[in-house]
């Protein structure tokens, strides 16, 4: 069963403003009446134009869906390995954990939600990436993992996948803490 989502107004409105088209989401149909169905999670939202799906930040912009999230982070830190509650592999490690904002979830006990209900999230928050910024961070740093984490980085999909891609030329692992509340299509473009 498909939600059809439109725009409501919530107290920051970046996802009403952010126009952004450097990136066209990878999972999804053009539908008629320049409406979209993102393929991404089992949502799958139809979304009108100019409008967002349930995540926020994958907006339909004149019939085509873009991710509104890509190269924006709201977190890049270098901690430990631990941070993440893993405790057997790579113990003592150091990661680069990475944040966004927007969730295809809702949960109330979540403890980022000024980040994961991206209406909340505030500009100042925001900061820009490139996918090769990312990796010269870590190897900067002599950090060997990336740690997509905070938010769920399922809708951060598109800028999850180049970095990753990219950081696996050096050598640099992904580490995906999600709870995978993904399309069957997005878990084979993720574990590729």
């Amino acid at each position: 069963m498909s939600n059809v989502y439109s725009t409501n107004s919530p107290k920051y409105n970046l996802h009403l403003k952010w126009n952004d088209t450097r990136k066209e989401a990878y999972l999804y149909e053009k539908l008629q009446n320049q409406k979209v169905q993102c393929g991404l999670c089992p949502r799958k939202c139809v979304i009108q134009s100019n409008s967002v799906g349930f995540c926020k930040v994958r907006k339909n912009i004149n019939g085509k869906l873009y991710a509104q999230s890509y190269g924006k982070a709201a977190h890049v830190t270098v901690e430990k390995i631990e941070t993440e509650a893993l405790f057997n592999y790579a113990p003592g490690a150091q990661i680069l954990s990475l944040g966004n904002f927007g969730c295809n979830l809702d949960c109330d006990y979540c403890q980022n939600w000024m980040y994961s209900q991206f209406q909340y999230t505030k500009p100042e928050y925001i900061h820009e990436y490139t996918t090769q910024s990312i990796v010269e961070i870590t190897l900067k740093n002599n950090v060997k993992i990336l740690s997509w984490t905070y938010n769920d980085p399922a809708v951060w999909f598109e800028f999850v996948i180049d970095t990753a891609r990219e950081a696996k030329k050096y050598g640099i692992k992904s580490l995906f803490k999600s709870a995978f509340f993904l399309s069957r299509d997005a878990v084979i473009q993720l574990c590729d």
